[in-house]
């Protein structure tokens, strides 16, 4: 028996990174330095945030498989 771990590292940025719309290409959400924008980076970066869900699949193929 061994130990798998799933790391998702997130880097320093001031938009939100997801890798898991846009057809999991890691689209980044940075709409420009103006107010507006800024402050919809802001909103969206901690109001949208889920779990990643690449890990989540993997997780359960590794439990179904008994890993």
């Amino acid at each position: 028996m061994f130990n798998i771990a799933l790391i998702d590292p997130i880097p320093q940025k001031d938009h939100r990174i997801s890798k898991d719309t846009s057809g999991g290409y890691g689209t980044a959400n940075d709409f420009g330095d103006t107010l507006v924008p800024k402050m919809l980076k802001k909103a969206l970066k901690y109001s949208h945030d889920w779990p990643p869900l690449f890990a989540e699949y993997t997780l359960a193929v590794l439990k179904k498989k008994k890993f």
